[in-house]
């Protein structure tokens, strides 16, 4: 993994100067793009479904004009994920062979995980025509590569003093019992992902070096996000809001029309 991930940083980075073809410069662009994203997760065995977290995403693509108005890019990005799950039970029991069940008593928690990835992300692209504006299109997959993660989390248990005297553990006790646990978390998720990706954005040429494109969009994976292979939990619905700035490696003379 540690080989293809320092082919792809080659390739994107140095890949445009190995080459002493002209016609290759022609057609070559550099895009820088950052932008919040919002991710989500299905909902991976919790009482309530998960909600979204805003991460920032940032990285490069080499992009290569196929024909006029007809693009193939790849890209490496730094890419933040993350959610949030919240849950209060409306009765405490003991435990599964438990016959009472304490309605003044709860369970709750409240869980927030961030996950940081690298994803390369390989498209196509259809322009339309335009003098200083135009449309675009672009869609195709991504792979990404997990890097670590961190878990910030809160639990506690309510024992209602009218409620005690009817549970057997003499363990439990009357009142609250909070837990809290932050820090890095292992084993936890995938170590990879992958799945497509699809944008529909503008782009604005302000000459014949640089452009700008505002490029909103969305991910959806298709591995499993946890490392549990019974969970079929997976990202989904990851939306960006990116902007970009495009660098032509050798401009052209004249805008197009």
């Amino acid at each position: 993994m540690k080989q293809l991930f320092l082919f792809i940083i080659t390739t994107i980075f140095f890949f445009p100067y190995l080459q002493a073809q002209s016609s290759l410069r022609d057609r070559m662009n550099l895009v820088w793009e950052i932008g919040p994203q919002f991710t989500s997760i299905e909902n991976p065995g919790y009482h309530n479904t998960p909600t979204q977290q805003i991460k920032p995403n940032i990285g490069l693509t080499a992009e290569y004009i196929l024909k006029d108005r007809l693009s193939i890019s790849l890209g490496i990005f730094y890419d933040a994920r993350g959610y949030r799950a919240r849950y209060q039970s409306s009765y405490f029991i003991e435990n599964d062979s438990s016959t009472y069940v304490g309605y003044r008593s709860y369970l709750k928690y409240d869980l927030s995980y961030s996950a940081n990835y690298v994803s390369f992300p390989f498209y196509f692209t259809y322009m339309s025509e335009g003098r200083h504006f135009s449309l675009f299109v672009r869609a195709g997959i991504y792979a990404s590569v997990f890097l670590n993660s961190k878990q910030k989390a809160s639990y506690d248990y309510y024992i209602d003093p009218q409620d005690i005297t009817y549970f057997s553990d003499s363990t439990l006790t009357v009142g609250h019992h909070p837990q809290q646990f932050e820090g890095p978390v292992k084993n936890f998720f995938n170590t990879y992902d992958f799945g497509f990706n699809i944008s529909v954005g503008i782009v604005y040429r302000w000459n014949s070096r640089f452009s700008f494109k505002f490029t909103p969009g969305f991910n959806y994976g298709l591995a499993h996000a946890l490392e549990d292979p019974e969970n079929m939990a997976k990202w989904d619905r990851i939306t960006k809001l990116n902007m970009g700035i495009v660098y032509k490696l050798r401009p052209v003379l004249s805008i197009i029309n």
